[in-house]
């Protein structure tokens, strides 16, 4: 049994016989699961040997001290978890296993993460000493922690461990009530998420005391009054997905924002003349555009990144000047013939987002010099256009491939006389192959890996 100790199925027989063992029987199974351990060259076993000796050893109704001391000090050596496996393999021993997690203070960060991986499964029994890891400055460290609270989603979690920790650069993500309750506990948070049903007096009590750099409000079909956002000036970022209730948005009138996402919702266009207000907004999305016959709403001057997804077709024409105006994102069909004359004239516009399906609707008249960086969604196998003949000034162009049918090679042939300019591939649902990638060098970037 002992010779088969490092595969995973004899290592269950092991526990299951450790319990009808003599003395002298146990004191052999730990000894040779402590030589098996000492003598294998893989981290990964070594540490699973060591953590079952120690179970072992928990499970011995009688053992010498100095064994029991022997298996733990063994672990011990191990230092902190660095798997999925090992973490799983010390939580295994229950709160005893607070015995070979030290406490905080001068741990390297990634080591800290391990031994938090391990206290969050370990409950109710290691929160003291996660709340003392919480007061790391170590940023990586305090973004596990936070991470733990679906795990330990309970009041003495939110109390002892998250009231005492810095959230100030931390992003915090509530997704039951039970959370939102414990709100009020926290203090300034970097960025907050809120998601699910819940009305707006709930929401107006759960952030009292509670202040925001960033908010999201995420698939909240109970909400429709935005008051409460007067209560909170300090937000800067706000984000509103799928709250099809919100009808409404002139509560936005009395907030500094400087960024504005409003995703898949159902508002009228009269809903948006709220935007020219906001006088310090510099980036906005809106998908989709409220319906106006493909109209822009009036939007306040100092804009700097707009993006518009619509079902109807745009009307440049009716875009603002916008002269801060860097990034222009256009997800639809562009009403009118020349439809891109209309943002020549814009000195700071450098970004262009469109459907790679519109550029055939182009002329040398529509030519934009002044653009750097272009994003095309694609959803053909071929990349046609002359890219040049519209933007002789581009240095980087960004694919992202929306087919379904990641298996047929992306031809970008029309891309390789362009020794300068920068490719990058991306799609959300796989790994897209490019026909010949090897003619692009280390221009070419697949899902943010190099192709070459």
């Amino acid at each position: 049994m002992l010779d088969h100790a490092g595969e995973e199925q004899w290592q269950d027989v092991i526990r299951l016989v450790i319990g009808h063992c003599n003395r002298r029987e146990t004191e052999a199974v730990i000894s040779g699961l402590v030589a098996a351990g000492d003598t294998t060259g893989e981290r990964e076993t070594r540490f699973a040997l060591r953590a079952l000796a120690v179970e072992c050893a928990m499970s011995a109704g009688a053992l010498e001290d100095s064994r029991h001391d022997e298996v733990w000090e063994k672990l011990r050596a191990m230092g902190a978890p660095c798997t999925e496996q090992e973490v799983l393999h010390l939580a295994s021993l229950g709160p005893d296993a607070l015995a070979v997690i030290p406490e905080p203070e001068g741990l390297r960060p990634a080591d800290a993460v391990g031994y938090v991986q391990v206290l969050r499964l370990l409950g109710d029994a290691g929160l003291s000493r996660l709340a003392r890891y919480g007061r790391l400055d170590a940023r990586e460290v305090r973004a596990e922690i936070v991470a733990s609270w679906p795990y330990l989603d309970t009041p003495q979690f939110a109390e002892q461990v998250l009231a005492g920790m810095r959230l100030d650069d931390m992003g915090v993500r509530v997704f039951r009530r039970s959370q939102l309750v414990q709100l009020p506990r926290l203090g300034h948070i970097d960025r907050l998420l809120i998601s699910g049903d819940c009305d707006a007096e709930s929401l107006r009590t759960a952030l009292r005391g509670c202040t925001m750099r960033q908010l999201s409000l995420v698939r909240n079909n109970a909400l429709a009054d935005l008051g409460l956002l007067r209560d909170h000036p300090e937000i800067e970022e706000l984000s509103i997905h799928r709250c099809l209730m919100v009808k409404d948005l002139s509560a936005l009138a009395g907030l500094n924002l400087t960024a504005l996402d409003v995703t898949d919702h159902r508002l009228r266009f009269t809903a948006l003349t709220v935007l020219p207000s906001l006088a310090g907004l510099r980036t906005l999305w809106l998908d989709p555009l409220a319906e106006g016959d493909g109209r822009f709403p009036d939007l306040p001057p100092g804009l700097e990144h707009l993006t518009v997804v619509s079902s109807d077709a745009l009307r440049l024409d009716s875009l603002a000047p916008l002269p801060n105006l860097k990034s222009l994102f256009l997800y639809a069909e562009l009403a009118g013939s020349r439809a891109l004359q209309h943002v020549r004239g814009r000195p700071h516009l450098t970004e262009l987002g469109l459907w790679e399906t519109t550029l055939s609707e182009l002329d040398d008249r529509d030519c934009l010099p002044g653009i750097r960086r272009l994003v095309l969604d694609v959803i053909k196998p071929v990349l046609a256009p002359d890219l040049r003949r519209y933007f002789p000034g581009l240095r980087k162009v960004h694919i992202m491939d929306r087919r379904h049918d990641v298996e047929q090679a992306l031809d970008l042939t029309a891309l390789q006389g362009e020794p300068a300019l920068e490719i990058e591939v991306d799609n959300p649902t796989g790994q897209p192959t490019v026909l010949d990638p090897h003619h692009f060098g280390d221009r070419l970037t697949i899902n943010g890996q190099p192709a070459a």
